[in-house]
């Protein structure tokens, strides 16, 4: 098992998502994070919906893709399984925890422990899966999380990008 953090991560969450038939049971899915699976056919992915903090377009992108994936309002999990590695992390599949808009928007410090014996983390997930709180997305759910989408998104600041914390550019969050 080894310990991951920033670039390092994100690195190894791309690679799992690369691999065949990913399983990922990851809470919070951003703008970007679709295109990161380089195959829907025998995907298996669960997000939170309810929350309003998952991106529903990106579902909406997966579930045309061909990805099998799921909805659990209790998730806030982030464990990416694929290609003999399982990778469990505080990182979301987002913005914020994983940069995937660039500098648009500033990303958390994340980190996060790979290890290639996937067996526990398999188990775990499959048994997620099979929860009784683990259900299938219909199109009235991903109606009432474009809702829950929309309005978080009206009341939540933007972020300023990292680089306007740099030291050297003078900003310094202790500057002010």
């Amino acid at each position: 098992m080894t310990l991951l953090h920033d670039t390092a991560l994100r690195d190894a969450i791309f690679d799992v998502l690369k691999a065949p038939a990913p399983r990922c049971a990851v809470a919070f899915w951003g703008l970007g994070a679709a295109a990161k699976i380089a195959d829907g056919k025998g995907a298996r992915l669960i997000c939170n919906l309810a929350s309003g903090g998952t991106n529903p377009y990106e579902i909406e992108k997966l579930i045309k893709r061909g990805c099998d994936i799921r909805q659990n309002d209790r998730l806030h999990a982030k464990v990416y399984i694929g290609g003999g590695r399982a990778v469990i992390t505080s990182a979301n599949l987002s913005a914020n925890g994983l940069g995937l808009e660039g500098d648009e928007v500033a990303q958390w410090r994340e980190a996060g422990v790979v290890t290639s014996d996937v067996q526990p983390a398999s188990e775990w997930f499959d048994e997620i899966w099979s929860d009784s709180n683990t259900r299938r997305i219909l199109s009235e759910d991903l109606e009432g999380a474009k809702r829950r989408w929309t309005q978080r998104r009206s009341v939540t600041p933007p972020l300023p990008p990292l680089a306007a914390f740099a030291p050297a550019a003078g900003n310094s969050p202790r500057a002010a």
